[in-house]
């Protein structure tokens, strides 16, 4: 089966190509990402299969890309990765810069797809992908969804932003004729930034992607990254979100796995409450953003930093509510009897008991069945599912029992083995 073939029928669970994203481990340059590959991902291929290659997903900090540009050592690294038996069969080119600053927050977002410098830094990947890739496989790239969407974007940031893309395409285009090789940009929604549902990712397209003259083209090598943890924390179930790509003829370029964690405060006591807010309290994290969706009976909010809404809940405002509920007002806490939070912290996939909380597993558990199943055969034409846990450097050190390698080993083997029971 050729790569544009491929797709045109139900996926099974063999056909997945299953692998890690190797953003979690720090460094810019390439020698750290090499060291981080030696160090965590070789022992990762030893414990699941010592005969087979593990397929990874290279994050290529912009130092790290440029380095590549030098012949010999792209060559060089290519042969050491086939020499470890490691596969690079995506990239993750969301963060062009330090991924693992002491604070990164709002940072991540840039440069926007308004600049010439992420779209330059994206087609350097694509060469660097079609350089590692062995013959015959499909490549995918995630990016970011734009750009951070405060202050709200104009009509002609976004025209800017599609002008760039379908520069893209149109290299990828280029690349296919003249390879064979097919490489698709994977944009990948998340909350707060300027595309963060599936309604908005087919409506950028529509408006702004759609000129008959390049629609077709567009859609085949501009996709969608699914990160299954974004759409949990927008509360868009995962039969919303792929039927609305399907309804408008949009792809996924590849699944990223990853959870969320969850608070289901109708199922806890006041007490209770009161011992979730505090144990939450260690994820309010300085590093990265942690956008929180509240669904409660007054609809949906989206909070854009979990410290923020943690802030509305302290221990002086508990004591002042202590008597609420006497005179019929309701205070903070008692709104909390039919709210549910998910906030962006990518936590282990495995796991669906987060110490006193939830993981949003279940998410992942809907979303690989809908996509096994015939009525989403072909959406995603790659295979790539990609475990993204970025966030484990900074998961409370007492719920992180395991060295990155062994955690990171038990993700993949809970991914392939539920993929196996399908």
């Amino acid at each position: 089966m050729t790569s544009q073939d491929r797709g045109l029928g139900t996926i099974g669970a063999r056909d997945w190509k299953v692998g890690y994203c190797t953003n979690v481990h720090p460094g810019i340059d390439l020698r750290a990402a090499q060291a981080n590959l030696s160090r965590y991902a070789i022992p990762v291929q030893q414990a699941i299969e010592p005969t087979e290659k593990l397929p990874v997903g290279l994050w290529l900090a912009e130092p790290a890309a440029r380095t590549l540009r030098d012949g010999n050592e792209l060559v060089r690294f290519r042969d050491w990765l086939n020499e470890h038996s490691l596969l690079p069969f995506t990239f993750n080119g969301f963060p062009q810069g330090d991924f693992h600053q002491p604070v990164v927050k709002h940072r991540v977002y840039l440069p926007t797809w308004e600049t010439r410098e992420r779209l330059d830094y994206t087609l350097l990947l694509v060469d660097h992908l079609h350089a590692l890739l062995p013959e015959g496989e499909i490549g995918s790239i995630s990016t970011l969804p734009l750009g951070w969407g405060t202050p709200h974007w104009t009509s002609e940031q976004l025209h800017q932003a599609a002008t760039h893309l379908e520069e893209v395409a149109e290299y990828l285009s280029n690349l296919e004729q003249r390879t064979g090789r097919r490489i698709v940009i994977a944009i990948e929604p998340e909350p707060g930034c300027v595309l963060d549902t599936a309604s908005d990712m087919v409506q950028f397209f529509s408006e702004h992607l759609s000129n008959p003259k390049n629609a077709e083209r567009n859609r085949r090598y501009l996709t969608v990254c699914h990160d299954v943890c974004h759409a949990a924390v927008m509360f868009e179930s995962q039969h919303d979100f792929l039927d609305r790509l399907k309804s408008e003829g949009l792809l996924i370029g590849k699944v990223q796995v990853s959870a969320a964690l969850e608070i289901r405060w109708n199922e806890l006591s006041r007490e209770q409450r009161y011992s979730g807010i505090r144990f939450l309290r260690q994820f309010a994290e300085d590093r990265y953003l942690h956008q929180t969706g509240v669904h409660s009976k007054l609809g949906f909010e989206l909070w854009e930093d979990l410290p923020h809404l943690l802030a509305e809940f302290t221990s002086a405002q508990l004591e002042a509510e202590k008597d609420v509920g006497i005179d019929g007002n309701e205070g903070k806490w008692d709104r909390l009897d039919d709210s549910s939070w998910r906030v962006h912290f990518h936590v282990p996939i495995c796991e669906a008991v987060i110490g006193e909380l939830y993981s949003t597993q279940a998410e992942i558990k809907n979303c690989l069945r809908l996509l096994q199943s015939p009525d989403y055969a072909g959406l995603c034409p790659t295979g790539h599912l990609e475990v993204e846990t970025y966030a484990w450097s900074v998961i409370p050190a007492e719920l992180r029992q395991n060295d990155l390698a062994v955690s990171i080993t038990n993700e993949v083997y809970w991914l392939r083995e539920f993929l196996a029971s399908l």
